[in-house]
């Protein structure tokens, strides 16, 4: 499955030389509400519905203290790294964002490559192979809070007061890092997440990550090729404004040493600068 990361021609070059892809702490990305929105405002939503439910009410209100306390801590810790991408590779908003506004490229990395990583939502483990995954957002929408209401819900009919800990709080903590602002609904989303953990081999198999790595700031390395042509990168894509050439491109991959061949594009986006 290729997936789109867009970037600057500066960071371009950087990610070509360096032969890595970044996994850096999901919370400080450009949403706000990364994380949090999954323990704030879905589970705002979802006991209020719950009060309103033909549940026993004491029941409810025992849970919702229990995970009420609990999600203040699952906010603070096991904090989610990650490198985000889009599922399509030619999005004027990726480009405006994260493109330097049509100005710069995109690259399209085949993560099934990583032969470890599997297509799913991670969680906290000392098994790094249930800690690493990938996976579309998923942007909150009536119908993804009525999933989880009906989770919940059906937990507590079946678990009364272990619900909490038996369905409830493992599932929001599963799709955390994976839940958004619906706003950001045009960036077509994709991501890989990781939960760091200080037990783990972080060179398994093709994932070989490094780290933690503290300059500039924390984060831990993921590299996608193994060199002879053997790499996760199989697409590159121009903004529509950008000033790299093919013939440019091509000699930044042999400088790097970057063998076998890469689909070269040009954006379709009709995108103005305007001064």
């Amino acid at each position: 499955m290729i997936l789109y990361h867009f970037c600057s021609v500066d960071k371009f070059k950087k990610i070509i030389e360096s032969k890595v892809l970044w996994l850096s702490d999901l919370t400080k990305s450009n949403d706000t509400q990364e994380v949090t929105r999954t323990f704030n405002n879905l589970w705002k939503s979802i006991k209020q519905r719950l009060l309103e439910s033909d549940l026993d009410t004491d029941i409810v209100k025992q849970e919702i203290e229990i995970l009420d306390n609990q999600y203040k801590i699952e906010i603070m810790i096991d904090q989610p790294y990650g490198c985000c991408f889009c599922l399509n590779r030619d999005v004027l908003q990726q480009w405006q964002e994260y493109g330097d506004k049509t100005r710069g490229v995109v690259l399209g990395i085949d993560v099934d490559w990583f032969s470890e990583m599997k297509n799913q939502m991670p969680h906290p483990s000392i098994n790094i192979e249930q800690a690493i995954g990938y996976g579309a957002v998923l942007y909150h929408t009536k119908e993804l809070e009525d999933g989880f209401y009906k989770i919940c819900y059906e937990a507590i009919k079946e678990y009364n007061l272990t619900a909490w800990i038996m369905g409830i709080r493992p599932t929001f903590k599963h799709y955390s890092a994976f839940i958004k602002n619906p706003t950001f609904y045009g960036e077509y989303e994709s991501r890989i997440v990781y939960y760091p953990n200080d037990t783990h081999d972080f060179r398994v198999g093709s994932l070989n990550i490094t780290g933690p790595i503290e300059k500039p700031f924390k984060h831990y390395c993921l590299p996608w090729t193994k060199g002879n042509g053997d790499k996760a990168l199989k697409v590159i894509g121009l903004g529509c404004n950008c000033d790299l050439t093919d013939k440019d491109v091509k000699k930044l991959l042999d400088d790097a040493g970057l063998v076998g061949g890469f689909e070269l594009f040009k954006s379709q986006c009709s995108y103005r600068l305007r001064q």
